[in-house]
């Protein structure tokens, strides 16, 4: 596929510039070579971690993989839809929107607060714990600052105005999920639990408040449990590290709720696997952007009809959208993901508010039952 995409190089100049354009795809640059810093004493002392569910193995020599089948066939090599996404979309010079924000809810004891901040990250709010999920605040997902997908739509909230956290979650390590420029902001002011495999990305970093987990596994924090499962997605940052760390949902139990959240994902048996393993989940935030073309993205990242099933099997009380209306990365058009859905919830037989689509900056309550 590569080769593919340098036989429309012409001179020198472009292949250079070609280079780079792929490298925040295919993806990644090497940062840094800050001595690793360790904390697994304090780790293991403080924020205890136990094995709770076992799963089919899911790697292999260092590298991880999907042990279930894809339902939805690869039919084609992604070079034609990576140049049309370098040359159609990503060449933007439009500044992005500053969406309307009128400040986090406040929250009650009983109840949990969600504020989508934009893409895939939502503040998830009780009264004395604070969530942040994939932060990604950077202006592009890339390496670059000067080239690659930029945002069409700025956060909610900047990091400031997010204020404290207290856990991160990151799914994978995409640029649009690891955004190191929200790393290098809360740096050790929060807690990081990670998918197995990143950990030492964040200790090269300096940052040494990290929890690393593999699928089944449960991280107890206070009266809070963040529990790893199974999606179906890949990783990979630069050209030599394609799956070398894992992808994971996070569960978080906290005063009786359940809270899910899916980064990135396939459609698989994983929903049906997680509502079994736990029943009664509150509300579940599932991708619904990021879908075209499926025959080449169809393996790893599911359509708004395929989000509706997932909120099927995994049994939640309530559905929320995210991974969308911040940045183009693929080919549906920018404002379609809340219009199929809205479809596909209708054509399930569902009441509307099943599966809500916030806007950028809008918050939902969970309120008592």
């Amino acid at each position: 596929m590569i080769g593919d995409c340098f036989a429309i190089a012409r001179n020198d100049n472009f292949k250079i510039f070609f280079i780079a354009a792929l490298l925040f795809i295919f993806s990644g640059c090497n940062s840094g070579s800050v001595p690793m810093l360790s904390a697994e004493t304090e780790d293991k002392t403080k924020f205890p971690v136990e094995q709770i569910h076992l799963f089919p193995k899911h790697e292999n020599g260092g590298t991880f993989f999907n042990p279930w089948p894809s339902p939805v066939e690869r039919k084609r090599p992604a070079t034609g839809f990576v140049a049309k996404l370098l040359f159609k979309h990503q060449l933007n010079l439009n500044s992005p929107k500053k969406p309307a924000f009128s400040g986090f809810p406040e929250i009650k004891k009983g109840e949990v607060g969600f504020t989508f901040i934009g893409h895939a990250t939502y503040r998830i709010a009780w009264q004395d714990f604070v969530v942040l999920t994939d932060p990604f605040f950077s202006k592009r997902a890339s390496p670059f600052s000067w080239f690659g997908p930029k945002r069409k739509v700025l956060p909610a909230a900047s990091m400031e105005e997010v204020g404290r956290v207290d856990v991160i979650l990151i799914s994978h390590n995409h640029y649009d999920h690891l955004d190191e420029l929200a790393v290098n902001y809360w740096g050790n002011k929060a807690l990081y639990v990670v998918p197995l495999g990143l950990k030492k990305w964040f200790n090269e970093r300096g940052v040494t408040k990290v929890v690393e987990l593999d699928w089944g596994q449960q991280v107890t924090i206070g009266d809070a449990k963040i529990t790893a499962l199974p999606l179906m997605h890949w990783s990979k940052r630069k050209w030599s590290d394609d799956r070398q760390s894992l992808w994971a949902a996070h569960i978080v139990e906290k005063e009786g709720k359940k809270i899910y959240f899916a980064g990135d994902t396939g459609y698989g048996p994983v929903f049906k696997m997680t509502g079994e393993l736990f029943p009664s989940i509150d509300a579940a935030i599932l991708p619904i952007g990021g879908y075209e073309p499926r025959d080449v993205l169809g393996q790893n990242h599911i359509n708004p009809e395929e989000a509706v099933q997932a909120l099927l099997d995994i049994k939640a009380k309530t559905g929320l959208g995210s991974h969308w209306g911040a940045i183009q990365l693929t080919e549906e058009p920018f404002d379609e993901p809340p219009k199929r859905l809205a479809e596909a919830v209708s054509k399930a037989g569902l009441p509307k508010e099943r599966f809500r689509v916030l806007q950028t900056g809008e918050s939902f309550l969970l309120t008592k039952e």
